[in-house]
């Protein structure tokens, strides 16, 4: 979260061109949406399986990201189509999703044209408008801030989602999880094989050339003064510990 926004701040100084950035993680790890409560929280289960707890700079309902692509884009507000708001960029960019899913090999991929709401704490519980599903079933989670200089929207793509470990976050877990079993379809089930970082990376960055029609570099280091951004950052949006027992501990 620290490093999204450390480059969304940056595009927006002029620092650095607007960027796409791809990125997995290391551990399951739960990402609330900017004003989510904690409230709704399961906390004991939470610490029992020492799941750390981040707050997005985005909007939207929790995710547990952990085995899955997770996508960000960091875009100047110069960009005409930026300029014209949330629901223009949220569409325009799910085009660019739209085109590198189909480059992977995923089939009956749509965009959900209507916003289910309900009250359920699981982004993965109910599409949102102009995110991606496969036969009807929620396959991108995505979420949006616009800063005064820059538009940052990221997502998820999983691979797999432990559904029982996902639904257990939360105090409502039963209803989350009854709700999840029918509406979230992954990578694993679509897919006979899963694409190599190299595949994914290559269809990433022609989809975003043949939609935007821009020409893409594909940099693997951090400069040194945006990785001091981060550093600055971190922990803005850490909720809870990322090692429970040794905070608890200590």
């Amino acid at each position: 979260m620290a490093m999204d926004t450390a480059i969304a701040k940056m595009v927006g100084q002029g620092k650095l061109p607007s960027c796409a950035r791809l990125y997995g993680w290391t551990q399951p790890t739960l990402s609330i949406g900017r004003l989510q409560k904690t409230s709704v929280l399961n906390l004991p289960f939470l610490e029992e399986n020492r799941i750390p707890v981040v707050r997005r700079p985005t909007g939207g309902r929790a995710v547990l990201h952990h085995d899955e692509i997770t996508y960000s884009f960091a875009l100047s507000k110069d960009f005409d189509w930026a300029r014209k708001g949330t629901l223009n960029t949220y569409k325009i960019l799910a085009r660019v999703l739209l085109s590198a899913l189909k480059k992977l090999g995923v089939e009956n991929v749509s965009l959900e044209r209507s916003r289910t709401r309900e009250n359920l704490q699981a982004c993965y519980g109910a599409p949102s408008i102009y995110e991606i599903s496969v036969n009807g079933r929620k396959l991108v989670g995505s979420a949006q801030y616009r800063g005064d200089t820059f538009v940052l929207q990221h997502g998820s793509i999983p691979f797999t989602i432990d559904i029982h470990t996902y639904s257990r976050c939360f105090k409502s877990y039963n209803l989350e999880e009854s709700i999840l079993e029918k509406r979230v379809i992954t990578l694993s089930e679509i897919l006979k094989e899963r694409p190599s970082y190299e595949c994914i990376v290559k269809a990433f960055k022609t989809s975003i050339e043949e939609v935007l029609e821009v020409h893409v570099d594909i940099i693997y280091e951090t400069p040194q003064e945006l990785r001091k951004l981060v550093e600055e950052l971190k922990e803005d949006f850490r909720v809870f510990p990322v090692n429970w027992r040794d905070a608890s501990s200590g």
